[in-house]
């Protein structure tokens, strides 16, 4: 990799941030893939930013000395500050060179922190087989948030068996997830045949920004 360069400089938040590489490769570059980290080392996530998930295909040009180019649009709320950009460089159905750099946005947020989630409703310290609790959790965040692991908490035997058992199953949160301070209900039911024992679970709570964060829940559950 002989060059990588990012601009304009500095990005505006809401901009177009343009990335051009020049490299060589034997083969021919097939594809790039970019992922940015921000103040806080918050990634900006794949399925909801256009930069979390800037990844691109190409005809393969052999030599040296070739220009690649990508764009996409940073958030309007991205955090003021120094950014950090890696760039994967794939050929030959793998992958290939690494190249990282830096780059200074302005005009956006000042929020490098992740959602804090406070447990209003915890589970219950046992539940039966067959049976349902709801958990209530409140999320103070400046920025759009959303719960990881597509919504949904994950209870796993505590110690874990050595399949992994999941014995709990729970839903999607009450309420659309918007940001600010947010109330949510979230349901979880136990399985008829679930093992006996001590369940825990870890929520991950990640902003539109990547900042992520976690509450610890735990039950047991009895005959």
């Amino acid at each position: 990799m002989s060059a990588i360069v990012v601009t304009p400089s500095p990005i505006v938040a809401g901009g177009t941030l343009t990335v051009t590489l020049t490299t060589s490769h034997i083969t021919g570059v097939e594809w790039a893939e970019a992922d940015m980290y921000g103040p806080g080392d918050g990634r900006l996530p794949w399925q909801t930013e256009p930069c979390g998930g800037m990844r691109q295909s190409f005809t393969p040009q052999p030599g040296d000395g070739v220009v690649i180019t990508m764009s996409c649009v940073m958030p309007t709320f991205a955090t003021n500050g120094t950014w950090r950009m890696r760039v994967h460089l794939g050929a030959d159905n793998s992958f290939g060179q690494l190249a990282e750099t830096q780059f200074e946005v302005v005009g956006g947020s000042d929020d490098d922190a992740a959602p804090v989630g406070v447990t209003t409703t915890p589970p219950p310290s046992t539940v039966q087989r067959g049976g349902s609790f709801t958990i209530g959790l409140q999320v103070t965040e400046e920025h759009p948030w959303q719960p990881s692991n597509y919504y949904i908490p994950s209870f796993d035997l505590t110690p874990h068996a050595p399949d992994r058992l999941y014995g709990l199953e729970c839903g999607q949160p009450s309420v659309p997830v918007v940001g600010f301070i947010t109330e949510v209900e979230i349901p979880c039911t136990v399985q008829a045949d679930v093992p006996l024992g001590t369940y825990s679970a870890r929520y991950f709570l990640t902003d539109a920004l990547g900042h992520t964060s976690f509450v610890d829940w735990q039950t047991t559950v009895v005959a």
